[in-house]
This record gives C-alpha cells, sequence and structure tokens, in this order.
C-alpha cells in the first residue's frame, strides 16, 4: 500500500515535531501494511518548501528507518498564483518524486466549487482530507438555482 500524503519530515511543518516521531511514524505505517510513503511537506505561504533540505531530511529518515518504507518526496502543492508561477519555472520541484504527479490542496472555496460541478454533471469526486470533508459537508452547497 502507498500513503501518498504523509506529513512525515520532522520540524519542517505542522507534521512529525520530530525525528522520534516521524521514525515511529514509519514503523506503525509498516505494521499497518504500508510499505510506501510520499512525503508531503505544506508548499504554502506559511511554510519554506526547499527542495533540496528536504531531500536530505527524507535521507536522513530513510537511514534512520531502515529503509522501510520506502520514502518519496512530493509536497501539498498549495494552489497559489505564487506556487503555479514558481512550477512553471521549476517542473519538478514539486512533483511526486521524479514523476510528473503533483498533489494539490485547492483550498476550500475552490473545492467547494468543483465538489458542486462534479456532481451537477454526475461526476464523482475524491476527497483527500477529511477536514476538506467535513467543510464542504457543513454548509449547503450551492448549484445557482
Amino acid at each position: 500500500m502507498v500513503d501518498i500524503h504523509c506529513h512525515i519530515l520532522p520540524e519542517v511543518d505542522d507534521g512529525a515535531r520530530s525525528w522520534e516521531m516521524a521514525s515511529e511514524m514509519c514503523r506503525l505505517a509498516v505494521a499497518d501494511g504500508v510499505d510506501h510513503i510520499v512525503a508531503t511537506p505544506h508548499a504554502n505561504h506559511e511554510y519554506d518548501y526547499n527542495r533540496e533540505d528536504l531531500e536530505q531530511r527524507l535521507e536522513r529518515l530513510r537511514n534512520i528507518a531502515g529503509g522501510k518504507p520506502l520514502l518519496t518526496l512530493g509536497c501539498d502543492f498549495h494552489f497559489s498564483y505564487e506556487n503555479i508561477q514558481d512550477a512553471l519555472q521549476q517542473p519538478g520541484r514539486y512533483t511526486i518524486g521524479a514523476t510528473r504527479y503533483l498533489l494539490v490542496d485547492l483550498g476550500i472555496e475552490a473545492a467547494r466549487g468543483l465538489v458542486a460541478q462534479a456532481i451537477f454533471y454526475g461526476g464523482a469526486v475524491l476527497v483527500t482530507l477529511v477536514t476538506i470533508y467535513v467543510l464542504l459537508t457543513s454548509a449547503p452547497l450551492n448549484f445557482g438555482f
């Protein structure tokens, strides 16, 4: 099993608070059947996303965890004008490993609008964060009619 959204790198955002906590998160993940974790530190106005520093932290965690689970760097990409401009200038900076895949945090209002459109047109929606699910379901969606 692959966990594609995990704030496992210590002392970089609101995730793991220490190397010990990150190590324990790895141990528990493996015990639960997770064999690959994508470390997804925030890339937003609140937290600096320095890919080189994060790669070094990830390598340290790989050593601490003894190679299990497999660890790859990605990010929790905040959908903002500044981030989009930076991603266009540096296409591989925010992606999951060396792939073209990007985990995007649309924010509450954008997510609410997309969910409304998908439901209106008969689509299915996958919500990645329980918090967003709660916020989306706590107020009725306005379809404009």
